[in-house]
């Protein structure tokens, strides 16, 4: 039983958009402690009558209140005060010290993994280093460690340092689909208008609760575009910008009143993201992927790392959560549009990496799709240079810490030839090499025919083990 792992899954993974939605623009109806506890109660029954009972009070006594920054009951929004979640679970899981790379503790990693399985590690990690950062008075200027932390047992890294070998890579699965789109989708947003159900598939609407109840009123298309504008305003606010920022939060609220406003809005938030483009760092096929990934930040050393790909969205959660716990930039009084935000991501992520408990060939299925799908950018040279950065990354992360793991990838045959045209060796930001010339992995491409589905077996596969 883990009561504030269950909260934080509720509140991200579970919580319905549109009643966060519905709160946002002023419905009195909506108690998010009440629908929190519900959930909870509804999803786990080894809790107890007594445990569900206590929970609203050690949500708003204990858990949601920090006196080093003066948020509690007395003085704080409810929304102020829930996204304190994240840290009081995470300051018992991670190490943090200085300015270096947090770390899992080893006791705690299947607490770790099982909630960051479901929520993605950097909404547990950002809010945790912002509040540390502030209290300790150092800014970190760079968030360039892999999309899974490392954990403090020494003994066994050493063994995961030796070199090894990967027999049975998948190269789509390992281009960290969810986090190529969310950038595609906070960068380039509304490119596919489809007012459909596009990521959720019919067949997953049937077996996947959330799928089927979770995301409507708007179809999940809508609700990215929501998310790319609440992004935009409050990156905006904490880099100085409001005043070029044509975005408003009275316009988020009518984006939340009406579909057909969505779409309109674009008008308004296309420019506004080409012009935080300008100072966007090209990658070195020559495109910009986030605008949250400063050129100006990288003047005199640009890293080679990979992982400089997520630093733009780990930057803009590490500055609005440094502006919350200083009480800066209006970062408190937007807490419930930061919330929003959070949520549409989780409900995103969760299309694109497996996280229920089904097993089936179906089931899987349904998510291998969305690893090989796109989304239509209608620019054909930017498509291309891309889908070369998501295969360059997905080989790079793949060559481990000392750049000498042995890779054995296995490629769809129509994919081999891109494969194999890539520079892996050149680092996907700047001019220098990410592998020298005395790393030398090895790396053996295997080709890979994708299964069909059997129709006539579909409801066994769906819930059969495979």
């Amino acid at each position: 039983m883990d009561l504030i792992r269950n909260t934080i899954e509720g509140l991200l993974y579970d919580f319905p958009i549109e009643l966060m939605g519905n709160y946002i623009t002023k419905d009195d109806s909506i108690d998010i402690n009440e629908i929190l506890i519900d959930i909870i109660k509804r999803k786990d029954v080894s809790f107890t009558q007594t445990d569900i009972s206590l929970l609203s009070e050690v949500i708003n006594d204990t858990w949601c209140t920090d006196a080093e920054f003066g948020i509690s009951p007395e003085t704080s929004s409810l929304t102020n005060r829930i996204l304190l979640l994240m840290t009081e679970f995470s300051k018992h899981v991670l190490n943090l010290a200085g300015l270096h790379n947090p770390t899992v503790r080893f006791n705690e990693l299947l607490r770790w993994r099982t909630l960051s399985l479901k929520v993605g590690e950097d909404i547990l990690v950002l809010p945790l280093l912002a509040r540390y950062d502030t209290l300790c008075r150092i800014k970190r200027k760079r968030f360039l460690w892999p999309m899974v932390l490392e954990h403090d047992n020494l003994r066994l890294n050493a063994i995961l340092d030796e070199e090894l070998s990967d027999t049975h890579s998948h190269i789509n699965a390992a281009t960290d689909v969810f986090e190529f789109n969310w950038l595609r989708l906070m960068n380039m947003p509304g490119r596919k208008k489809d007012k459909g159900t596009f990521w959720i598939s019919s067949a997953k609407k049937d077996y996947d609760l959330i799928s089927r109840a979770g995301n409507n009123h708007y179809p999940l298309p809508c609700w990215a575009v929501i998310a790319a504008t609440v992004r935009a305003m409050l990156w905006a606010s904490v880099t100085e910008n409001e005043d070029a920022c044509p975005i408003t939060r009275v316009m988020v609220e009518e984006m939340l009143e009406s579909e057909d406003s969505i779409y309109n809005k674009l008008e308004s938030l296309n420019p506004l993201i080409a012009t935080f483009l300008e100072n966007a760092l090209e990658t070195s096929n020559g495109i910009k992927i986030d605008y949250a990934i400063d050129a100006r930040d990288f003047i005199s050393d640009v890293p080679s790392s990979p992982y400089l790909v997520h630093h733009g969205e780990r930057n803009f959660l590490y500055q609005w959560f440094k502006s919350f716990f200083d009480n800066e930039h209006g970062a408190r009084e937007n807490a419930d549009l930061m919330l929003l935000y959070l949520i549409i991501k989780c409900k995103v992520r969760r299309e694109f990496v497996q996280t229920n408990n089904l097993r089936g060939f179906v089931n899987f299925q349904d998510y291998d799709h969305e690893k090989v799908s796109t989304l239509d950018t209608e620019e054909e040279k930017w498509e291309k240079a891309f889908r070369e950065i998501t295969y360059r990354y997905a080989v790079q992360t793949s060559c481990g810490d000392k750049k000498r793991f042995n890779l054995e990838a296995r490629v769809t045959p129509n994919n081999i030839r891109s494969v194999r045209k890539m520079n892996y060796r050149q680092a996907i930001f700047g001019d220098s090499d990410f592998l020298q010339r005395n790393d030398n992995p090895s790396i053996t491409l295997i080709a890979h025919f994708i299964k069909g589905v059997d129709n006539s077996h579909v409801d066994m596969l769906i819930y059969g083990k495979h």
